[in-house]
């Protein structure tokens, strides 16, 4: 998909790389884990229908309330996919019924059948969502825990901007995500692209809420940020060779080995003042291996 809009492979490594960096707090064998990889498939299904070949991608649009129906009964980041469909879904309505406002756009607005074919589906996505075994309470209940107190004493659930608290490199990089967003603002009003600007105002606000949350934001926002980047990066530096040469793929093929190299002996951790180490299994310097042995032995 970057290829539409000849993302400089540079630029597009080293924002990869640095979304993995970013979001290493969170992986980890939970079920969370499901949610990232849903979302990435929503992301993946969405953006190719409206940048690559919607006559070929329309037909994967009917996959969509199969997903949020598996997706809703695994793990609540279901909430995450569908703030993005609803994102996805008012920008096209605005842009049909605002065509004016858009003609310098490159991308062309959707059909009046096919409007009415995506807003239909999130309609059935959204009916999905209360496909559980407890409905609608289900999202009452989960709305309830987040108001516990006893979230107050769990670094995920703080909020990433809270004063007098040091969260390290990982809140650090979101941060630099959320910054490098307002390169995705600019790229949006020159290119006349709603989904942009919505995209990254949405994800945004949705995820100062807790740590946990900032994950979310930085997956969504990766795409964006690499195509805006690299727009404006070659149309700022003449010497286009900087970046589409073989010296920079050389420079981060180095890089990416060296941080190979360097996980074996936790040498990479130690730097970064991490508490991961590398091997198989349970840390049990981490996790609390003995509340899982009670569990087995008492189940």
């Amino acid at each position: 998909m970057l290829k539409k809009f000849k993302v400089n492979s540079f630029i597009s490594i080293l924002i990869l790389l640095t979304l993995l960096v970013s979001i290493i707090d969170r992986l980890s064998p939970r079920p969370h884990i499901i949610s990232y990889l849903f979302l990435v498939i929503i992301l993946y299904i969405l953006l190719s229908f409206k940048y690559i070949d919607r006559e070929k991608y329309i037909k994967k649009l009917f996959f969509l309330p199969v997903i949020f129906l598996v997706w809703g009964n695994i793990h609540l980041g279901v909430l995450a996919g569908g703030l993005f469909l609803f994102i996805f879904t008012v920008s096209e309505l605005i842009i049909f019924y605002f065509p004016s406002y858009f003609r310098k756009s490159d991308i062309k607005p959707l059909t009046k059948s096919e409007i009415k074919r995506l807003f239909i589906l999130s309609l059935i996505c959204a009916l999905m969502l209360l496909v559980n075994p407890h409905g609608f309470q289900t999202y009452i209940y989960a709305y309830g825990h987040t108001k516990m107190k006893m979230l107050e004493t769990i670094n995920e659930w703080q909020a990433p901007f809270s004063t007098g608290m040091d969260f390290g490199f990982v809140v650090a990089l979101y941060k630099v995500f959320i910054f490098l967003g307002l390169i995705v603002l600019i790229y949006a009003f020159k290119k006349r692209d709603l989904l942009f600007a919505l995209t990254y105002i949405g994800f945004a606000i949705y995820s100062i809420r807790a740590i946990r949350l900032t994950v979310d934001y930085e997956i969504v926002i990766t795409f964006f940020v690499a195509v805006s980047l690299s727009h404006f990066a070659l149309s700022v530096i003449k010497n286009k060779n900087i970046l589409t040469g073989n010296i920079p793929k050389i420079i981060i093929s180095i890089f990416i080995i060296y941080i190979i190299s360097q996980i074996p002996s936790n040498k990479i951790y130690e730097s970064l003042k991490y508490y991961r180490v590398f091997g198989w299994g349970i840390n049990d310097e981490f996790l609390a291996i003995q509340i899982y042995d009670y569990s087995k032995k008492e189940i």
